[in-house]
């Protein structure tokens, strides 16, 4: 009997498998790529004479984040199942199978991300007019390598978004039907909750950093306003809806122990008052301390945290949101009174 076939890997699979294998850390792989960018953008037009926009210096400094937000979102996943895997229950056996589904993509959908980028490219330099910084009057060099950070950022972005897709249904599918989560076994609860955290910095920042530069430039529009309100409500969809799933069942659990804490501290109750009337005083004491417990256990259970992150977590996703819109606002502001 032959062998399984092995499956084939995709190109971003393969990408962050290469870069893993540099001595490098890959955060430092991905800014010496993005310097080399940059600079190879920023000399060529140096050297030509041409006019250098801000914008257009932004989407290249963008060229590889998406691989990059893959990347690092591929081991926020890896890490967040290996802390929700006690909870897992009867989704023990699909470990493996989840655990793939998180952290790589298959080979034809990351295929179709590609030819999706490179269409995207394309029509886009047809109707933007040259804002994406290829034109005739340009040497052919410049406009090649243009065009090859365009189609990096591109395919990856794809790339990026289908994955997130899978991700957060994964995410889902996990939180709804994992059958041994627990309300006192806290870490399961916000398991993954820096991964959405991760996915929610890789859609805020690349418009924020757009945003700002052509705030820069350009008097404030409804357009601008729209895009970046859209991209925010994005951030807070990806970092909460996934979530809202155990968000919800914690709830509910809470809500079911406190009402059977309630109904046996009744019980308790009403045998203390019989014991009281009926001269039973031998009883009270054991009664009394059940009451002191049960008591306890309902403040325990006021206090218990269902939100499925940690303090930390959901600061930074309020600072990766507020820093961002704070610069937006100032740079706005800065580029009224300048121009």
């Amino acid at each position: 009997m032959s062998a399984a076939r092995r499956p084939l890997r995709s190109w971003p699979d393969a990408l962050i498998a290469a870069i893993d294998q540099l001595p490098a850390a890959p955060w430092l792989v991905y800014l010496v790529a993005t310097l080399v960018a940059v600079g190879v953008f920023i000399g060529q037009r140096l050297a030509e004479g041409i006019e250098i926009n801000p914008v257009t210096v932004g989407y290249t400094a963008l060229t590889f984040l998406p691989l990059a937000a893959m990347h690092y979102a591929n081991r926020a996943a890896a890490r967040a199942l290996d802390d929700f895997r006690p909870a897992l229950g009867r989704l023990e056996p699909e470990y493996d199978g989840l655990r793939r589904r998180l952290t790589t993509m298959p080979f034809w959908p990351a295929i179709i991300a590609a030819l999706i980028g490179a269409g995207v490219l394309v029509i886009g330099q047809f109707t933007a007019g040259g804002l994406w910084g290829m034109r005739p009057e340009y040497s052919t060099g410049t406009n090649v390598a243009t065009a090859i950070m365009q189609l990096i950022l591109n395919m990856s972005f794809a790339a990026f978004v289908f994955h997130t897709v899978v991700q957060v249904m994964v995410i889902v599918h996990i939180h709804r039907d994992a059958t041994a989560i627990e309300l006192w076994n806290t870490p399961p609860h916000n398991a993954f909750s820096n991964l959405t955290l991760v996915l929610a910095i890789a859609i805020v920042v690349p418009y924020s950093l757009v945003e700002i530069l052509s705030a820069l430039n350009s008097q404030l529009t409804v357009v601008e306003i729209t895009i970046y309100a859209v991209a925010m409500g994005l951030s807070v969809a990806v970092f909460v809806l996934p979530l809202s799933g155990v968000r919800s069942r914690l709830l509910r659990e809470r809500t079911r122990e406190f009402d059977e804490t309630g109904r046996a501290f009744a019980v308790a109750a009403a045998q203390l008052r019989a014991a009281v009337e009926s001269g039973d005083v031998a009883s009270a004491p054991a009664l009394k301390d059940a009451l002191t417990g049960l008591a306890l256990d309902q403040e325990r259970l006021r206090t218990v945290s269902t939100w499925p992150w940690t303090a930390d977590t959901f600061r930074g996703f309020v600072t990766t949101l507020g820093i961002p819109l704070v610069l937006w606002f100032l740079t706005n502001l800065l580029g009224r009174v300048l121009f």
